[in-house]
């Protein structure tokens, strides 16, 4: 199970694209840093969702940004970055 960890918007890089493309069902995506941004992006939303990929957002860095945060979003603080980190091998950061 790898943990893919998103650090750019989809309108700043290709990343979460080119991620996409090799992730599995098995796998994690942890958006951090501008990579909360892609929350925004509804269709790309719609398209994590239909792959059935685990999904987290750094609550940190959706606060610091303005990004709402709901029921529907997994938000975790560092202490869930450090455990995601300890679970999942490897780790790929995507920027």
């Amino acid at each position: 199970m790898t943990l893919h960890i998103i650090t750019r918007s989809d309108s700043q890089s290709q990343s979460i694209n080119h991620c996409l493309s090799f992730v599995s069902e098995n796998d994690t995506l942890l958006f951090i840093e501008d990579g909360t941004y892609c929350i925004l992006n509804n269709a790309l939303s719609k398209k994590i969702r239909s792959k059935g990929i685990q999904c987290y957002y750094l609550e940190a860095d959706m606060a610091a940004r303005g990004l709402p945060s709901g029921d529907d979003i997994q938000t975790i603080d560092y202490n869930g970055f450090v455990t995601l980190t300890e679970n999942c091998h490897p780790s790929q950061t995507w920027g």
